[in-house]
């Protein structure tokens, strides 16, 4: 009996041994829900030493073999991209970046367009494996003068030179327009934003002026300054049209 006993005991470690081995070889996804392949993560990545990682913010740039590359980052892990190859015109993306598997993802409408990691304090690019490391560029949303504007509750705020003029749009008290030649800027009732494709336009007038504004999502130099801006923006005053840079504040 005795003997019996322990050969039964003997085959059931073997079962369960067996039942361990065979589950190790199945259950290959990571403990934390995230499966990669080679190029897109199925979600987000919430390992303790990625989370210690500062979330990027501000704009960046690398100067690649065929163009350039510049990225934002903002609150709420949104982004901005524009990517210029030759001397073609940019293409823009905007939408959601993702932290996954050591890395910091772009998504556009569920697809990843953009693959980056830190090093260090810098930011590397990805692509078709390369790497390359981006510049950090002075935001002009870091200026204290320009964030003061958004504090105060505009809306917009453009610049432009050759003549210097600027722009100031609040939606609930109007917009104002001056030109430095002027005592005192031009005001006007304020105007419904109207989205038309990549761009949102104002329409206004008072007793003497006509005023359209047409804000563009482009990062702009305002070619005085090494602010980027990330807005571009056209003022028609009447029938004289004026171009600058600017920052949207909502």
């Amino acid at each position: 009996m005795y003997r019996l006993f322990t050969l039964l005991m003997v085959l059931c470690l073997a079962c369960n041994q067996q039942a361990r081995d065979n589950r190790g070889t199945n259950d290959t996804l990571p403990t934390d829900g995230t499966e990669l392949n080679d190029t897109l993560p199925i979600g987000p990545d919430t390992s303790l030493p990625f989370n210690k990682t500062p979330a990027p913010q501000g704009l960046y740039r690398v100067v690649l073999p065929d163009g350039e590359h510049t990225v934002s980052f903002y609150k709420g892990q949104r982004y901005r991209l524009e990517e210029k190859v030759g001397r073609g015109e940019p293409a823009r993306t905007e939408g959601e970046w993702v932290p996954s598997g050591g890395y910091l993802w772009l998504y556009k409408q569920g697809v990843a367009v953009g693959k980056y990691r830190w090093q260090g304090d810098t930011l590397v690019y990805l692509l078709r494996g390369k790497e390359y490391l981006l510049e950090k560029l002075p935001w002009a949303m870091d200026n204290d003068v320009w964030r003061a504007k958004g504090k105060a509750g505009a809306e917009f705020f453009g610049i432009g030179n050759e003549p210097f003029w600027n722009i100031e749009i609040d939606e609930q008290k109007g917009i104002a327009f001056h030109l430095s030649e002027w005592a005192a800027p031009a005001r006007f009732p304020p105007a419904r934003p109207v989205v038309a494709g990549d761009s949102i336009q104002y329409n206004t007038a008072n007793d003497s002026a006509t005023l359209r504004v047409v804000i563009y999502h482009r990062f702009c130099s305002d070619g005085m300054s090494d602010f980027i801006y990330d807005q571009q923006v056209k003022v028609v005053y009447n029938t004289t049209v004026y171009q600058g840079c600017g920052l949207l504040f909502k």
